[in-house]
């Protein structure tokens, strides 16, 4: 420790800053993993957004009939799909 240079010592115990190439592949594959996972809650979120604003709409009107019936009609229509 005494015989090394004040460069030598500032450089021990810190990390590289620069990726190396294996490095930057995996995070391209971690953001390209992580855009699919994205794209497919948006697609979904998509899909379902018909049915949440039904439901929204039923709830929020007083007659409970309107209610039964959107329910039913969702219910129905989800089972086809």
């Amino acid at each position: 420790m005494f015989g090394e240079s004040s460069k030598q010592l500032k450089k021990r115990g810190r990390p590289n800053h620069f990726p190396t190439d294996n490095q930057k592949t995996n995070k391209r594959i971690t953001d390209q993993k992580a855009r699919l996972e994205n794209r497919e809650i948006v697609v979904k979120l998509t899909e379902a957004a018909p049915i949440v604003k039904q439901l929204l709409e039923a709830f929020s009107s007083i007659n409970e009939g309107n209610l039964l019936q959107t329910v039913t009609y969702i219910r129905v229509s989800h089972d086809a799909l």
